[in-house]
């Protein structure tokens, strides 16, 4: 009897035995209904994307962190030769973050590394002789100080670190900040960029909410935040430490305690902010800052772009300031003009200084930006509320020499444009997220919400833009001596764009997750996705006596060496089998054979389990399902609580280390293969455990693809049920199915 049957079978016996005979129908029906036909082929090929050609002017390839996949870069710079200094932070043993700096060739090959009890991390530079300066914070009390300009901050001040350019040893570490600060959301004073002139001084700029945070003689602006009748006011800063790393050469206060509240219940414990989050310093020494503010009251200067902010607790601002070389006094201040809505967010978050002191400033607004004609995207398109922005201000802070939308989102997922840097032609490069079939001048391919672009220095047009994965680009980026653009994702990726001809790698994930991995495991299917990889025709797998072959059209996938089945080539992707050759490794070097050249991909960390699960394309995180009458799972036909649900996976690990690489699965040797965990997480109560009926490999697919057939808890949530997929210690990215 087919599966499809057992929902329909009147059974003469109590609903519990009814129950076990219908499960192990659904086991013993392996080889019938659920395991045959168009329906279950559908966990095969939801993994292909519909893909265009497109074109990429420079070459753009991936490069992979040597850091664990728990691991969050945060910031980025570059030295004078190229190399590239990197912090990320992670969850150590005891259950603390901890920094981990990683000294990288832009290859990604580690060539240092140093891990530092900092719990944050906001910012880094580096210094002429090659040093690394990091800025955040620690929880620990006894942070090693060496040579401290400051030794009576509080323990909410911020940490400012030199570390030499080998990663050996603390050359230099000082607290920056005060000791009263109490202000709301602000916890005494934060570094939200740091800069280094040629003579090897320091800046610094942040928040602060200490009344008494340093300051020096002639400062520009010397009285502290004060108490308001809804908060303390949280003000930005500027401080200089010398070059000898001996005294503070000027510190002040930069800010505003105004801040327009609409009234009612919701204006207690609001406060005026402002907090710097660029930072520039240009030919003349002078110093540019820039970051989000709601104050009303800064000091800013007569004939600047906007004297007003214009700005509410629920709408924010932004705003520029040039200080003379010295900190002494103020050459300009200026609003920066976003578009206004309430509750929504708008602000300043990346910033760069041009050839000639022009500021050219990024970051995300609402509606009603003032785009100047000509601009590369004058539009928010429907039904999005948000958009990213980039502007060129002039050396005066007078005027846009352009401002333009950049991208589009919502506030579940906002158009970031967090990276940004200059080019030695003067173009700008920008990265964050978008949607983006949003985004200007784009074509396809589109392959996820991340991207990296290109401007022209004047702003009349959009050179580049190619998109990625979920995190595989859009945290940080920087442009080296040599003119590589480097792009740093939340992933552990790297996106290393050079002048360069030939095809490029974008990004590499496991087939079934929308974001990128630096993980690989045996028999794991995964999907490359570039420009130029695989034959313009499109070519599926071929099976060769019950093996998926390892060429298609002249491409191939090597992992040290050893081919990889492959399932699909086409201009824009590839999908392949990591050959369980890998297992035992450590790391595991890709190679792409391409029909117009070798690429030298990443290097993947070995992991015995890395699962993810197929869901439906273009869908909010909705597993490919069948429902225990063997029909497709959807919105229209969902299941029934407590039935039997049919999910598929790859990144599980070894099912037989006796599988040939791309064999197509023929027998069920056992009811169940792997010790997987089917997690259930209700709106309300803690995550639990579904029972599992079956959990092993597909008959009739690949080796790599997983099913797994579980029972649904008998009440659901009326959102559907959310669930994670655990193999080893590993979880999946949530999914869900629809339950009526």
């Amino acid at each position: 009897m087919k599966l499809a049957d057992c929902g329909q079978e009147r059974v003469q016996t109590t609903q519990t035995d009814r129950n076990r005979a219908c499960d192990s129908k659904h086991f013993n029906g392996t080889r019938h209904a659920l395991y045959t036909g168009v329906k279950l082929r559908i966990a095969f090929y939801l993994f292909l994307l519909a893909l265009v050609t497109g074109a990429f002017a420079e070459q753009t390839i991936a490069r992979y962190l040597d850091l664990p996949p728990e691991a969050s870069p945060k910031v980025m710079a570059a030295d004078s030769s190229g190399n590239l200094f990197i912090a990320s932070s992670l969850l150590a043993p005891s259950g603390l973050y901890q920094a981990r700096i990683l000294k990288t060739g832009t290859d990604g090959r580690t060539l240092a590394s140093m891990d530092l009890n900092m719990s944050s991390i906001t910012a880094a530079a580096v210094t002429p002789k090659g040093n690394l300066l990091i800025a955040g914070g620690s929880w620990s009390t006894d942070f090693p100080l060496v040579s401290p300009v400051i030794t009576k901050a509080g323990p909410n001040s911020a940490l400012l670190v030199e570390i030499d350019s080998q990663l050996r040893n603390i050359v230099f570490s000082t607290r920056l900040g005060g000791t009263t600060g109490q202000g709301p959301g602000h916890g005494g004073t934060s570094i939200g960029a740091l800069a280094v002139d040629p003579a090897g001084n320091i800046y610094a700029t942040g928040s602060t909410a200490d009344t008494d945070f340093p300051l020096t003689p002639g400062a520009f602006q010397t009285q502290p935040p004060t108490g308001g009748p809804w908060g303390t006011a949280g003000f930005a800063f500027l401080t200089e430490i010398s070059a000898d790393r001996k005294r503070l050469v000027f510190s002040t206060y930069f800010g505003g305690g105004a801040v327009l509240c609409n009234g009612g219940s919701h204006c207690i414990g609001v406060y005026a902010f402002t907090r710097g989050i660029a930072l520039g310093i240009d030919s003349d020494g002078d110093i540019t800052i820039a970051g989000p503010t709601d104050a009303n009251d800064l000091p800013v200067t007569p004939g600047v772009l906007a004297p007003q902010c214009l700005c509410t607790s629920d709408a924010h601002g932004a705003f520029a300031a040039r200080f003379k070389a010295g900190g002494s006094s103020l050459k300009w201040a200026t609003y920066v003009p976003l578009g206004s809505s309430q509750f929504l967010p708008s602000t300043v978050s990346s910033m760069a200084l041009d050839s000639s002191g022009n500021v050219v400033l990024a970051g995300i607004t609402p509606t009603g930006f003032p785009v100047t004609p000509g601009a590369a995207q004058m539009n928010v398109p429907e039904p999005y509320s948000l958009s990213g922005f980039v502007a060129k201000l002039d050396s005066l802070g007078q005027r846009f020499l352009f401002a333009t939308y950049f991208g589009a989102g919502t506030e579940g997922q906002q158009p970031e444009v967090p990276g940004m840097a200059l080019d030695g032609q003067g173009a700008i490069w920008i990265t964050g997220t978008s949607d983006p079939k949003a985004l200007p001048h784009a074509t396809a391919p589109f392959f996820g919400t991340a991207y990296v672009a290109s401007l022209s220095a004047d702003g009349s047009s959009v050179k580049a833009v190619v998109t990625a994965p979920e995190g595989a680009a859009g945290r940080a980026l920087t442009v080296t001596p040599d003119g590589s653009v480097i792009a740093l994702g939340s992933a552990n990726s790297m996106l290393v764009t050079t002048p360069a001809a030939g095809p490029s790698l974008i990004a590499v994930t496991n087939s079934a997750a929308p974001q990128v991995s630096n993980v690989a495991v045996p028999y794991e299917l995964i999907s490359l996705y570039g420009i130029g990889l695989g034959p313009a025709t499109p070519m599926n797998a071929q099976v060769v006596n019950g093996v998926v072959t390892t060429a298609l059209d002249g491409v191939q996938v090597l992992f040290d060496g050893t081919p990889a089945p492959l399932l699909y080539a086409g201009p824009n992707q590839i999908n392949a089998v990591v050959p369980r050759e890998v297992w035992g490794r450590d790391t595991t070097a890709l190679q792409v054979v391409t029909p117009t050249g070798t690429l030298q991909g990443p290097t993947m960390s070995i992991r015995s389990s890395d699962p993810a699960v197929f869901l439906i394309a273009g869908s909010n995180g909705v597993a490919a399902a069948l429902n225990q009458d063997g029909s497709l799972n959807s919105e229209a036909n969902p299941a029934a609580p407590g039935s039997v649900v049919s999910v598929w996976a790859t990144g599980a690990g070894f099912l037989y280390f006796g599988r040939i690489d791309g064999a197509i699965v023929t027998d069920i040797p056992s009811p169940v293969l792997l010790p997987v965990s089917v997690l259930a997480n209700p709106a309300k109560g803690g995550t639990y455990s579904l029972e599992i009926l079956y959990a092993g490999d597909a008959p009739e697919l690949v080796a790599g693809v997983v099913q797994v057939n579980f029972r649904l808890p008998g009440q659901v949530p009326p959102n559907g049920a959310n669930l994670e997929l655990q193999v080893g210690d590993v979880i999946s990215p949530r999914f869900s199915v629809y339950v009526r």
